[in-house]
């Protein structure tokens, strides 16, 4: 059950940032997030060259957050992006069933999808795009704490 409430609000989520970003530069979207097990809660970012939307919701609290992407934000991300070694990576953890936290990346544009779902325990394996990741926790972390 908690999946499938996942997977609504992630849709509900991306749907949003799809009817906001229609003039979206080359149709980039980068969606990233976490889950973790008893009501720690769930988040989930949509970041395009125009508009990141943040969303955060546990047992007790639902936050929904909508900002203007910066210019030096987006460049700053777009370079950090190293799409080949990303398709590299296969991965699609579950640490969550056993009351850990997944985390999740998906890179999508017009030509590229491919998403990862993966661990603190994944460290190695995430190694090669960890600029990029450290970007897109930087975001979602920015939110969190209301910077």
């Amino acid at each position: 059950m908690k999946a499938f409430f996942h997977g609504l609000f992630f849709f509900a989520l991306l749907f949003q940032a799809c009817e906001s970003g229609d003039n979206n530069q080359n149709g980039l979207f980068i969606i990233a997030g976490s889950i973790c097990g008893w009501c720690a809660g769930t988040d989930s970012v949509v970041i395009t060259s125009e508009i990141i939307t943040f969303e955060f919701a546990n047992c007790d609290v639902k936050l929904s957050e909508t900002k203007e992407t910066e210019e030096s934000e987006w460049s700053e991300l777009k370079n950090s992006i190293n799409l080949e070694e990303f398709k590299k990576i296969n991965l699609n953890t579950c640490y969550v069933c056993a009351d850990g936290c997944d985390y999740w990346v998906e890179i999508r544009s017009a030509t590229f999808r491919h998403r990862i779902r993966y661990g603190q325990q994944d460290s190695s394996a995430v190694s090669k795009i960890q600029p990029f990741l450290r970007k897109v926790h930087s975001i979602r972390a920015s939110f969190k704490t209301g910077e």
